[in-house]
């Protein structure tokens, strides 16, 4: 079992991003307690905004974006002060009991709605926002994601300089 505890070294980078006003990019190693800090930053939010659809948190592993991190950020509805006690971190205890304050006041309950809650992976993300722009332009939805694009650049490059000669 990995433990997630910050080390005091970077606990002022984790409180950085936490309340950053911006977006955050975080890079660190496998098992240092990203998926945590992106809860953490993820609850702070909900505890802001009006709606969850507002946040968009991304991450390259699906473990982190569609499973874990979800999971976890989804589980501060209404019984967060309930499932939160002293074996969790005051500062997910705080974080927690904010977001669910502000979701009850709003009446919003992520628990039944989680996907409101847009944590997901860059290619999910990326997919989503081709088939969004291909819904707007008329296109067809057929996409798929290459593990070599190499040769669509190939064409593309083809074409445009067909184009630019045939001036």
């Amino acid at each position: 079992m990995t433990d997630h505890r910050p080390v005091a070294s970077d606990q002022a980078a984790r409180e950085r991003a936490i309340e950053a006003d911006g977006s955050v990019l975080v890079q660190a190693p496998a098992g240092s307690g990203k998926t945590t800090l992106l809860v953490q930053r993820y609850l702070r939010l909900l505890a802001l905004v009006d709606a969850p659809e507002r946040i968009l948190a991304l991450t390259f592993t699906r473990r982190a974006g569609r499973g874990n991190a979800r999971t976890r950020a989804a589980g501060v509805g209404r019984r967060a002060a309930r499932t939160l006690s002293a074996e969790h971190e005051p500062r997910d205890v705080e974080l927690a009991a904010a977001a669910s304050r502000h979701l009850d006041a709003s009446n919003l309950d992520i628990e039944r709605q989680p996907s409101r809650l847009r944590i997901e992976t860059i290619d999910a993300f990326n997919a989503w926002l081709a088939s969004s722009a291909a819904h707007f332009r008329g296109a067809g939805s057929a996409r798929q994601v290459l593990a070599d694009a190499a040769p669509c650049y190939e064409e593309a490059a083809r074409r445009a300089l067909a184009t630019r000669g045939g001036r």
